[in-house]
C-alpha cells in the first residue's frame, strides 16, 4: 500500500496532544500492522468454492479504523489497552466471516504475531480474559435524534 495512503490513518485525535512520542511511534506502527495482517488474512483466506464466504474488501479494513478512532486516551490511558482494543476490532471485523473452528485458529494465529511487531509481552494482550469492548453513551453526552 502506497505510504501516503497508510499516513492518512494515521491521526487517532483522541491520543495526539497528551501523548508520549513512544506511544504516537507504536500508533503509526499499529497503522503499518494492520495493514500487513489485513494482507496476510487475504493470502490465507482465499475464496474458493468451498469457502466463498472468504470475500475480504477494504471496507473491512475501514471497519478496523473506525473502530480504533473511537477511542481516547480518556477511556484507554494504556497503549497495552489500545492493543487490545485493535485485537478486538480485527476479530470483530474478520471473524465474522469464518465459519469453521480452524479458521478461528488460524485468525488468532495471525493477530499473535502483533506483539512481536511492536515488541510487546503477549501475556499482556492476550491474558485468559476475553477480550471485549463496547461503546455506551455517558450520561452527559447529547443525545442526538
Amino acid at each position: 500500500m502506497h505510504q501516503s495512503k497508510v499516513s492518512s490513518f494515521q491521526p487517532f485525535t483522541g491520543f495526539r496532544p497528551k501523548t508520549t512520542n513512544s506511544f504516537c511511534k507504536k500508533l503509526s506502527r499499529i497503522v503499518r500492522c494492520t495493514v500487513e495482517k489485513y494482507k496476510q488474512i487475504i493470502k490465507i483466506f482465499l475464496p474458493v468454492p468451498k469457502k466463498s464466504n472468504f470475500i475480504f474488501k477494504l471496507r473491512d479494513l475501514s471497519k478496523v479504523f473506525q473502530g480504533l478512532s473511537l477511542a481516547t486516551q480518556k477511556t484507554l490511558p494504556e497503549l497495552t489497552s489500545f492493543i487490545r482494543l485493535w485485537v478486538h476490532e480485527m476479530i470483530r471485523v474478520f471473524s465474522d466471516w469464518l465459519l469453521e473452528e480452524k479458521d478461528h485458529v488460524d485468525l488468532a494465529l495471525i493477530l499473535k504475531t502483533v506483539t512481536e511487531d511492536l515488541n510487546m509481552d503477549s501475556a499482556q494482550i492476550f491474558s485468559k480474559e476475553r477480550i471485549l469492548f463496547g461503546d455506551f453513551i455517558e450520561k452527559d453526552q447529547d443525545m442526538k435524534s
